[in-house]
């Protein structure tokens, strides 16, 4: 399955349990499905940071600290946490 269907699938499994409209046992196989779609995404986002990490470093093997550098802000902050992941 794509990440993005994964990641949709997740997202549903998710809204079903907030509403709370399904029973113990929904919940239960619910959870357990989602635990696994969140094991998949992670494994395919490790695998495309990989990649795109095996396309920055140079044939030495030494990170080129000029593209790898986080992004500041005008306020110096990273905004790591505008990012889903």
């Amino acid at each position: 399955m794509s990440f993005e269907k994964s990641l949709k699938s997740l997202e549903n499994i998710v809204k079903k349990l907030e509403d709370n409209k399904i029973t113990l046992e929904e919940s239960i196989a619910a959870y357990q499905q989602g635990v696994k779609l969140l094991a998949e995404c992670k494994k395919q986002l490790e695998t495309a940071r990989q990649s795109v990490t095996e396309e920055t470093v140079p044939d030495d093997g030494e990170e080129d600290t000029a593209e790898s550098e986080s992004f500041e802000d005008e306020d110096g902050d990273d905004d790591d946490e505008i990012l889903p992941f």
